[in-house]
């Protein structure tokens, strides 16, 4: 069923002319976008949610007025996420009598909001500061929590769904959040020319792509159903074994040092020992772990071990590209934690090529998604647990243009993916590893 969002006119506060809806009264709960005009077109610059979008937007406003929100010489302000990226360069000491232009103000800190305080009125400051705020616009579509009910998706998907529309990087948003359901948005141009009324639909068809058959198959027995791909190579029993996710109503993804975590009993290990040991050898600073389209316990050969699934509905999430490298506005962590990721991945290479005579190639900056999967299996067995790493394709998914028509097709489509980096040598072959071994496997299941 399509989610019908109608949005309202643009509203405004900044001028004699306003034209605001009465609020005095009313209470609306939904999404909103707000941004700035410049000339004839509308800017973008935030999106969120409320209880209450009218009193929000006050709050908005008088956390601009305060302080608490980035200023921007009327001059940079249509082109602001440019500026965005140097942020971090912004000091006060640049801002002087002399014509400037970027970033006027950045609440950093302390020091740079008492700076606000003292220069607020400054002849550099308040012209920019009330440019904003005498352009400053919002647009909202109401969302009620009868709605939530009606259509089973969050405001919360709505909400990141939007920021994904525009991009993270083209908005004033410090964070964007995951949709795992797929809502699409149409006819949405974030510079468009001046709107003076927007209306456009978002459709919700419990999304598209590999996630959602995961979602749609584990409420069709997916359990069952992998048990017979697998075969002898691992069994998931359905009263004693866990996975994520769950299904359509449950479908949060994890990692694998979440799963050791919270299931550590399983594998007879402390509460986060090997949790904690999985995540200090991926990453130094405050580094997130990948997650999966499903993770499980299982028993491989008669222990217990964990079945891991990277599910491909179309032949374009084959991505070849390699992790995205730091550049010199990265902060130490990031670069700290590229450098670790690399060593990770040489370590698991080297292991995998000394102990089964192959000549694999997996690197960080070479096929970086199917070689971070690759040395995560190789982790979990080089650290006692068995595991079974599944490739899974999907079969003429109907919402998919480049999909896998059959069995063979996606098998070809596979295995020459995985010749980048010499993981088709792999599939199907049992890997040894100091302690336990894994397993590649190339599977496929029609479509729902």
């Amino acid at each position: 069923m399509p989610i019908e969002l109608e949005w309202s006119k643009l509203q405004e506060f900044g001028n004699n002319n306003m034209d605001l809806e009465d609020t005095t009264n009313k209470v609306v709960r939904g999404v909103y976008i707000w941004g700035f005009m410049k000339g004839d077109k509308f800017i973008p610059y935030y999106v969120g949610k409320s209880d209450n979008i009218h009193y929000r937007m006050f709050e908005h406003i008088g956390a601009l007025l305060g302080g608490s929100y980035t200023i921007y010489h009327e001059n940079s302000l249509m082109d602001f996420p440019t500026h965005k990226k140097n942020i971090n360069e912004w000091n006060s000491n640049l801002i002087s009598e002399k014509e400037y232009e970027g970033i006027v103000y950045y609440p950093k800190d302390l020091n740079a909001f008492k700076w606000f305080l003292e220069h607020r009125y400054n002849p550099n400051v308040k012209p920019h500061l009330d440019n904003m705020v005498k352009n400053f616009r919002y647009t909202y579509a109401e969302y009620s929590k009868d709605d939530e009910t009606k259509y089973k998706v969050p405001i919360y998907d709505i909400e990141k769904t939007i920021i994904s529309t525009f991009g993270l990087e083209n908005l004033g948003n410090t964070r964007g959040g995951e949709v795992i359901s797929k809502i699409e948005l149409e006819n949405i141009n974030p510079y468009s020319k001046k709107v003076d009324y927007i209306k456009h639909l978002v459709y919700w068809s419990k999304g598209k792509g590999s996630a959602m058959q995961i979602l749609k198959h584990l409420d069709n027995d997916l359990i069952s159903t992998l048990n017979v791909l697998l075969d002898t190579k691992a069994n998931i029993n359905p009263d004693k074994d866990v996975w994520y996710p769950k299904g359509i109503s449950n479908k949060s993804e994890i990692s694998i040092n979440t799963f050791l975590n919270n299931h550590n009993k399983i594998f007879g290990t402390s509460k986060s020992t090997m949790a904690n040991d999985l995540k200090k050898w991926w990453v130094t600073k405050n580094g997130k772990l990948p997650t999966w389209d499903f993770i499980s316990s299982c028993t491989i050969s008669g222990q217990k071990g964990i079945l891991l699934i990277e599910a491909k509905a179309h032949k374009d999430e084959f991505d070849t590209n390699g992790k995205k490298e730091p550049d010199n506005k990265s902060s130490e962590g990031s670069k700290l934690n590229h450098n670790q990721i690399t060593d990770a991945i040489k370590q698991a290479n080297d292991s995998i090529n000394d102990l089964n005579k192959l000549d694999l190639k997996i690197s960080i900056n070479n096929c970086y998604q199917l070689s971070n999967r690759i040395v995560h299996a190789w982790w979990l067995a080089n650290n006692g647990i068995p595991t079974v790493l599944v490739y899974l394709g999907f079969l003429n998914d109907p919402d998919m243009k480049n999909h896998f028509t059959d069995k063979n097709n996606w098998e070809s489509e596979f295995i020459n993916y995985a010749k980048n980096v010499g993981v088709d040598k792999m599939i199907g072959r049992e890997i040894k590893t100091s302690k336990a071994s894994f397993t590649l496997l190339s599977l496929s299941i029609v479509s729902l």
